[in-house]
This record gives C-alpha cells, structure tokens and sequence, in this order.
C-alpha cells in the first residue's frame, strides 16, 4: 500500500506583465533561483525594515556634498586675479588689461596717476572660507564612520596603510564592525552553493572532465559518471557518480588572504626569516605556495636539489623520476675516497718502478766497476 505525501516542484514562467508567453516550464533543481543578501533586518512594530550599510551614511553625504559644492561655486564665482587701479592708471590700456587673465604678456603698461602714486595694487584671488574646508574634513570621518570604514581609508592615510600585514590586520578589525553584512554575504553564497550542487547532481548525468580547485589553489581534473568493469563482478560501475551520496556546502570568507596558498606563503616566509635552518630545509615548499608565475617549476628545481643533497626524502615516484637509487647514492658518497685509494695507489707503484730503476742503474754501474 503506498502513503500519499504532500511535495512541490518549482515552474518557470516568462511573463511580459500583462499575459503568459511561455511556460509553466519544470525548473531541474527543487530551489527557487532567486538568491537575495540582504543587510541589516530589523522588525519594528511589527513590520520589517532592511537596510544596508550606506543608509546611516547619507547625512554626512549630504553635508560633505553641500560644503564641497559651496567650495566649488565660491571658487567658479571669484575673479581669478583682479587689480585695485584708477581710471588714469588705466586710460590708454584698456584693451590689454582686459586680456590680463587669457594672455602670457610678461610685461603690462600703465599710465601714473598723480592722485594715486605707484602701480595698481593686486586683489586677493578667490576666498575659501575655513569653516567649509573643516567641514568637509569632519564630514569624511562622518561618512567612514557611519558606514564601518574607519577613518582615512578613502585618501589612503590610515595608519594601518603602511605594510602587507598592517593592511590586513585593519581590514580584521573594520570587519568586526561590519560582520553582520559578511555573516549575510556567506549565507547567500552558501545557499548559492546548494543550489549548484542539487542542479549538477540533476543536469551533469553522463561522463565528462571536470576542472576543480583545490582548498591550496592548485587546478586539477578528474572524470566524473566514469563507466568501468568491476573486475572482481565483471558488471559495469560508476565512479564519481554525482547523482549518489550527499554534498554539503561550506563557505570560507576570509578578508587577509585570496587563498590558503597565498596564506601558507606568507607564514612560511615569516617562519624562514626568523629561523636559518627553517629556511634550509623548506625553500621548496615556500616556492610551492607562492601566488607568481613558474612557482610550480621553481618548488620541482629545489625540491629536486634537495632531494640530491639528501636534506629531503624522495618518495617512490621521485626515486623513479630523479633516477635515484640507494646503491647509487652510497657509490657517489664514496666515489671521492675511492678516487683518492686509486690515486694513492698509483702514486706508490710509480714509487716503486721508479726505485726498481734506480737499484737497476745502482747494480749496473757497480758491475761496470768490478769489471775494471
């Protein structure tokens, strides 16, 4: 006997907001495609409110806004530059004094006015009151402050702008202000992510090359809805079949690092400064998580030297790759002394035939003398 149970499936619709043109059309996934992040949610009264991180920042940029438009319209409606003069001074050169501000004339006539002794005296150029440039200073701090930037992160002056490290500790601690947006931010990608993973187990049924990342940033391929033989049933099976088992979803924010490699770099690095001998024996897994072109190649050179000079034990596959072979290894150990015994050898036998010549030549010269 079969229970009935209440379920629901998920239809698509294209509507032109008067009639239907197309649909309903069953959507592949049992989630509704519409993905939101919210910010701050707030239930008052009864009714709820959603806001997001700019909202308490709109006064202070209506201010700032204000004050620079005040700046700006005092310094359009000024004079450049302007001369205190009389009408004698002037008489006979009005024409060029007109052209003062557009011409690059390096000197300009005047007429002496007796009444007035001396040239025209020059005005002031434009005025910008104190008052409007303190505002708009204040009403920055007011915009970064109300928003959880921190004070200087727009002009680049926070004190925590000096240094690689300085910049992400900053970062930590504005986000502690700001980790309601952030927690909202992983929810809607982790929700994201479900979705993905319940339309790929629907949509990828047959057998394709899939690229993935690893959590250290490295690419790789692998084969999924593979068909083989079990050899032991001689049936067919599945491997990586994505339609099986179950997938949860995690989401990893984090604001100081794009990735773990980058992250184990810098560690590495940090540790490598402060200890030689650190530094000896690990140069090639910093260059294994550096984040630069080549740094794959570069972790296979030195971990190959290493492996050569013995500070590293080669695994299986690097004895087969690197040729390497324990009889091999001791033969190059003693090829020095063994090059040296030879030597040594040799030197004594030359010894030798050269004092056999020599006792030879002796018992010649002693014959010849005898024979006199």
């Amino acid at each position: 006997m079969m229970r009935e149970v209440d379920s629901y499936q998920v239809e698509r619709f294209i509507l032109n907001g008067v009639e239907i043109l197309k649909g309903p059309q069953l959507w592949a996934g049992k989630h509704i495609p519409l993905i939101p992040e919210y910010g701050i949610r707030s239930v008052i009264n009864g009714r709820e409110i959603i806001r997001g991180k700019v909202r308490k920042g709109k006064d202070a940029q209506r201010i700032y806004n204000y004050a620079t438009s005040a700046i700006v319209q005092t310094a359009a409606q000024s004079a450049k530059d302007f001369y205190w003069m009389t009408a004698e001074q002037a008489s006979g050169h009005v024409e060029d004094l007109e052209k003062m501000n557009v011409d690059q004339n390096p000197v300009y006539f005047f007429t002496p006015d007796p009444n007035n002794p001396g040239p025209p005296i020059k005005g002031t150029g434009p005025t910008v009151q104190q008052a409007l440039l303190a505002q708009v200073a204040q009403a920055r701090e007011d915009i970064s402050a109300s928003v959880g930037a921190g004070v200087g992160v727009e002009d680049g002056t926070a004190a925590d702008n000096r240094s690689g490290q300085a910049i992400r500790e900053g970062n930590v601690n504005r986000e502690k202000g700001n980790s309601i947006y952030f927690n909202n931010h992983v929810r809607a990608v982790t929700y994201t992510g479900v979705q993905l993973v319940d339309l790929i187990s629907k949509l990828w049924t047959t057998q394709r090359q899939a690229r993935i990342i690893k959590p250290d940033g490295e690419e790789d391929f692998v084969t999924v809805n593979q068909t083989i033989v079990d050899p032991k049933t001689m049936g067919e099976i599945i491997v990586n079949d994505l339609s099986q088992g179950s997938v949860d979803v995690r989401v990893d924010v984090g604001p100081a690092y794009a990735s773990q490699r980058q992250q184990g770099a810098d560690q590495l690095t940090k540790l490598a400064s402060e200890n030689p001998a650190f530094a000896e024996d690990t140069p090639d897994l910093i260059a294994k998580n550096l984040d630069v072109p080549g740094a794959k190649e570069l972790s296979t050179r030195l971990r190959r030297r290493g492996v050569l000079n013995g500070t590293i034990e080669p695994t299986d596959e690097e004895r087969e790759e690197f040729k390497l072979d324990l009889r091999e290894q001791i033969k190059q150990q003693l090829l020095p002394a063994i090059r040296e015994e030879v030597k040594n050898e040799a030197s004594i036998r030359l010894i030798e035939a050269q004092s056999a010549q020599l006792n030879a030549e002796a018992q010649n010269l002693h014959a010849a003398v005898a024979a006199k």
